[in-house]
Order: C-alpha cells, then structure tokens, then sequence
C-alpha cells in the first residue's frame, strides 16, 4: 500500500502545479482584459481649498463624443472608471459656482489618473477655463501584467 501512495504522489504534484498555473495565467488574462481601459477621479475644492460636495463632473472624449457624469460625494470626491483611452474635455459644476472647462485631458491605457478641479465662486452660466499647472494628471497607477507566452512555456518545463 505505501508504494502505491509513493507512486501516485509526484503524478498529484504534477496536477497540483499544473492548475496552480492555469489558474495563475487565467487570472492575468483577467488583469490584462481590464487594463484596456482609464480611470479618472479626484476631489473638487473652491478657491479657499473647501471640498465642493454634489459637483457634477462630466467627461467628453473629443474623438468619439463619448460622455460620461459622475457626482462628488460627502468628501469632494468622484471618480469616473472604465474610459477608453485617448483626448477629454473635463467640466465641473456646482451650484454658486462658475463652471470649470478642462479642454484637454489625456487619458492613456490602463492608466488610474488623479485630478483635482477647482471652481471659482459665481454663477453656472459663466465657465472658468483652467489650464497650466493646476490641471497635471497624476497618475497613481498603471495596470500592466500578463503572463507572456515564452515564460508559460519555461514554467511549464520546469513543472515535469
């Protein structure tokens, strides 16, 4: 009976190893199949620093005219995910404030970028153009991943 167990253990290894690393390639599939994509979030704070709570911030990708809303919440806070990659224009809005206008974000793959708008006190009707320093994206992470054919092969040498 033992050398039927010593006999069927490197045959379990072998198995075990093998879906350890099916199940390790399939999951950088999954990572990979959803770097294809960008994230934009940020707070939007007044003049004065404040947080500006119920903003409303809409992106439009200047190619596709893709549009996409996302609201601020109790911390100043929003964040729009799942936008393909490429050129935006950014507004913000908020009641008793001016409307902020972003022409030119640019958003690229996998990319998690950081953006925090001002608004300037006064009425929707009148738009704030902002440019320069204040509207650098910072990008907080990167999705990059992927298990490439060449280092399958090697682990799965390794394994027999």
């Amino acid at each position: 009976m033992r050398a039927f167990h010593m006999r069927m253990c490197p045959g379990a290894v072998r198995f075990a190893f093998v879906c350890l690393l099916t199940l390790a390639c399939t999951g950088a599939a999954f990572a990979q199949a959803q770097s294809n994509a960008s994230d934009l979030q940020g707070f939007v704070r007044d003049a004065a620093g404040g947080l500006v709570l119920n903003a409303t911030i809409t992106v439009r990708n200047k190619a596709t005219n893709l549009t996409r809303d996302a609201q601020t919440n109790d911390e100043g806070f929003y964040q729009i995910t799942n936008l393909p990659p490429g050129e935006y224009e950014v507004t913000a809005e908020a009641a008793n404030f001016s409307r902020a206008n972003i022409p030119s974000v640019v958003l690229t793959v996998g990319q998690r970028a950081d953006l925090d708008i001002p608004l300037a006190a006064g009425q929707v009707s009148e738009t704030v153009t902002v440019s320069g320093a204040t509207t650098d994206i910072v990008e907080t992470s990167r999705t990059a991943g992927g298990v490439q054919a060449s280092q399958a092969a090697r682990l799965s040498t390794r394994a027999l």
